[in-house]
């Protein structure tokens, strides 16, 4: 008897269970950030849309350096935009969140009581994070990374000489290239706007030469060496 009671109770536990409904994830925010693309050096603010916020909830938007990886950005350029979609919060001077927010960015810019950034070196972008009434939710974080237009239009010169190659790299400043030299893969740090190095062991008749940056092909070419 006691067995048939225990299975009577277990099964009305599982139709209990059953029966609950489990609330569906919210729809992930999204944010679009225009123009993008290269953006002129003169480039004073950008149009940001953050859609599908939970009702009654805000956001910050802030334009900041890119962060370390697990991070959330700290250097950021002025307190940002407030934006919300609960009418008591924008009594109260939030932005509402049903239109684009225009958000002042700057190729350089000295964060409060931190030091200068250059985004051209750091990297830069819109920063979306829920508002103080939520400061601990990551739910809705997120960054798009923006880029200017280089000061020195992207080339990149490969010149053959006997057995090495002179390499000149302008306008990838702030940037990693990967050479790959024949056999070889270099790695370089570019760190002004024009930058010049020589590959080769003095031996070599040829070569097939690569470089990328940022995963693209920026350069390719087949090359007799002089001897």
């Amino acid at each position: 008897m006691k067995k048939n009671t225990l299975g009577l109770a277990l099964a009305a536990a599982a139709t209990l269970v059953a029966g609950i409904a489990v609330p569906a994830h919210a729809t992930p925010a999204t944010v679009v950030v225009a123009p993008l693309g290269q953006l002129a050096r003169s480039t004073q603010s950008v149009s940001v849309t953050v859609s599908n916020v939970p009702a009654g909830q805000g956001v910050y938007v802030m334009y900041c350096a890119t962060p370390a990886a697990g991070t959330r950005p700290s250097a950021c350029f002025g307190r940002g935009v407030w934006a919300s979609s609960d009418s008591k919060m924008t009594a109260q001077g939030a932005v509402p969140l049903d239109s684009a927010i225009t958000l002042p960015v700057a190729l350089q810019f000295t964060p409060q009581g931190g030091t200068a950034v250059d985004c051209e070196k750091a990297g830069c972008g819109v920063f979306v994070r829920r508002d103080h009434l939520g400061s601990t939710d990551l739910s809705l974080d997120s960054f798009t990374p923006i880029a200017f237009a280089p000061l020195v239009a992207p080339k990149v010169q490969a010149v053959p000489e006997a057995g090495r190659v002179l390499f000149t790299v302008e306008g990838y400043n702030g940037k990693t290239v990967n050479i790959n030299f024949g056999d070889r893969m270099v790695t370089r740090a570019i760190t002004s706007d024009s930058v010049k190095f020589y590959l080769g062991n003095g031996k070599q008749k040829a070569a097939s030469v690569s470089v990328s940056a940022d995963q693209a092909e920026i350069f390719t070419a087949k090359l007799k060496l002089k001897k």
